[in-house]
């Protein structure tokens, strides 16, 4: 099945100065960044809205992934590569 992941992230100095935004599932043994994306397409990434703030990524999840809480770290770097983490656990079923 499919799950979107969304977070809404704001800079002091506007959306403008957003760099990237990107989520780690910090449970796995190598926690790879997954790109988030504020591009308006809905069918691709799950982001209905191009450049208002709200980032989204469109994942698979497979009976390979192992059942259980997870701790996802995300994270949202500007241009001055300043940034900001929060960690969430999500469960997994």
């Amino acid at each position: 099945s499919t799950v979107i992941f969304r977070v809404t992230v704001a800079d002091d100095d506007g959306l403008t100065d957003i760099d990237s935004v990107y989520f780690r599932n910090m449970s796995a043994a190598s926690p790879v960044p997954f790109p988030l994306y504020d591009d308006g397409n809905l069918q691709t990434h799950g982001d209905s809205t191009a450049h208002d703030g709200s980032y989204a990524s469109i994942l698979e999840i497979s009976s390979s992934n192992s059942p259980g809480v997870k701790a996802f770290r995300f994270s949202v770097t500007d241009r001055f590569a300043a940034r900001a983490d929060s960690t969430q656990n999500i469960t997994i079923n």
